[in-house]
């Protein structure tokens, strides 16, 4: 689906909180509470990121081609397969 520019910014914005957050999951720590402490902020941050472009998407024109998500259409080369008991 192709996006519009703001919604690829906030999505490269989330990609990158995801990314914190494994770096924080893979840097070492004096104590656990500390990597826990820095682990919630990170998903803080992931998750203030994602509130933007929900927000972003909700209030999107409905009229803008560039959102709408297209159907998915049932091939018909493999039929659906029947089970008869």
């Amino acid at each position: 689906m192709f996006d519009c520019r703001e919604c690829q910014r906030l999505e490269s914005e989330c990609d990158r909180a995801i990314e914190g957050i494994r770096a924080v999951v893979r840097e070492r720590f004096i104590s656990v509470r500390e990597k826990v402490f820095a682990l919630r902020e990170a998903q803080e941050v992931r998750d203030s990121r994602l509130r933007l472009l929900y927000d972003h998407r909700r209030n999107h024109p409905r009229k803008s081609p560039v959102h709408k998500r297209k159907r998915a259409v049932p091939s018909q080369e493999f039929p659906a397969l029947v089970l008869v008991s």
